[in-house]
């Protein structure tokens, strides 16, 4: 006989967003005749009320090869809204700033006016310049990209690694070149569109570049934004009293660059 197709009453209907069909199938001779004997009842619409049908499920529930009439197999259809689309960039930002210890200060008022002058040195004990934890300009961001298995495979995740701790070469998301540092990206499996990819998410960090400022009447010519700035101090005298002032001004290179094209974002 032809296969039979029944809805059950267990199926369920959440409005505009997910719908489970649940059917029985009667006298067919195999699974796969049992899905076609379903599509062919129409009892299981491509779109249900509005809802995309997602997937289908054919369970064997009783099955002689020698009497199909009496196979007894339970299909699921379930219809949902996806959720989960790509989009082509997800991003978030943070301007809680950074943290850094300093020793000189852009300005000083002393009380007496006639106390030495330390030109700028804080927290001057007698002995040495103790500075002070300070929060500096600093914009944290990250952006999520989705990436093909193709894309993201296992010579890129090595090239995400190197590139971990390095700043800019070039203009990047409108800063110039040394103001962004790349703090490195994770990644996870997701599907999307049913088809499996890498979501990625990638972090910089943002601090401004600062050229021809003067610490201590010392003038810097340039300061990149991931550049360590230090100052030596040496003795000097200011009235009867021995003091520390600023006597030179280094500026360190201590992150490497890197082309961010290489990030393909």
């Amino acid at each position: 006989m032809a296969a039979v197709v029944t809805q059950d009453i267990q199926s369920s209907y959440s409005p505009n967003k997910r719908a489970e069909l649940k059917f029985t199938i009667r006298g067919a001779a195999s699974e796969a005749a049992a899905y076609a004997a379903l599509d062919a009842s129409g009892l299981a619409p491509a779109v249900y009320e509005t809802i995309p049908r997602r997937e289908t499920t054919i369970e064997t529930e009783h099955f002689d090869s020698s009497n199909p009439d009496t196979n007894i197999f339970r299909a699921t259809v379930s219809y949902y809204t996806k959720t989960n689309e790509a989009n082509d960039e997800v991003a978030s930002f943070d301007t809680t700033g950074g943290s850094q210890h300093i020793t000189q200060s852009y300005a000083t008022t002393r009380f007496p006016s006639g106390s030495p002058d330390l030109q700028g040195a804080i927290n001057f004990d007698g002995g040495k310049v103790g500075g002070v934890d300070i929060i500096i300009p600093a914009l944290v961001f990250t952006e999520q990209h989705y990436k093909s298995l193709a894309v993201c495979n296992d010579d890129y995740r090595k090239t995400l690694a190197e590139m971990t701790g390095t700043m800019n070469n070039a203009t990047f998301r409108g800063n110039p070149s040394g103001s962004v540092l790349f703090k490195g990206a994770s990644g996870q499996q997701v599907i999307v569109n049913d088809i499996k990819q890498w979501l990625v998410s990638y972090t910089f960090a943002v601090s401004p570049n600062r050229s021809n400022f003067t610490i201590g009447g010392i003038t810097v010519a340039q300061k990149l934004g991931w550049d360590y700035l230090w100052v030596l101090y040496a003795d000097t005298v200011d009235g009867n009293t021995l003091i520390k002032r600023p006597a030179n001004v280094y500026v360190e290179r201590i992150y490497e660059f890197s082309s961010f094209s290489n990030l393909g974002i």
